[in-house]
């Protein structure tokens, strides 16, 4: 995360970088709504109004934020696979020149 912070984004690696860091915080935002999501809807426990806004509000900050991790990890995916080297093209031998027969002489 260091790294990230002091990282150009005008350079390829701090581009990759700070898609990371934004991949690593949607990762840890997931587990928090989630947690908070089990924590309002847990056994027992009675939904009204008050903890029906929540729930709402955690579901929607939930979606958001697997579709930010879902872009990002396509984007990083596509950066990544960019920077894979090609395989060298197979050498090829050229094939030898086709020699002709010398044109027969007619007197």
């Amino acid at each position: 995360m260091r790294h990230a912070e002091g990282a150009s984004t005008t350079t390829l690696l701090g581009a990759l970088l700070g898609i990371h860091a934004d991949l690593v915080f949607a990762e840890r935002n997931i587990g928090f709504q989630l947690e908070r999501l089990r924590q309002f809807t847990g056994e027992g426990r009675e939904i009204g109004s008050f903890a029906a806004g929540h729930i709402l509000d955690c579901a929607q900050r939930l979606s958001q934020s697997v579709t930010a991790r879902d872009a990002h990890t396509k984007a990083l995916t596509a950066a990544l696979q960019g920077l894979r080297r090609n395989e060298p093209p197979a050498a090829t031998v050229p094939a030898p020149a086709a020699r002709t027969a010398p044109a027969a002489r007619t007197h």
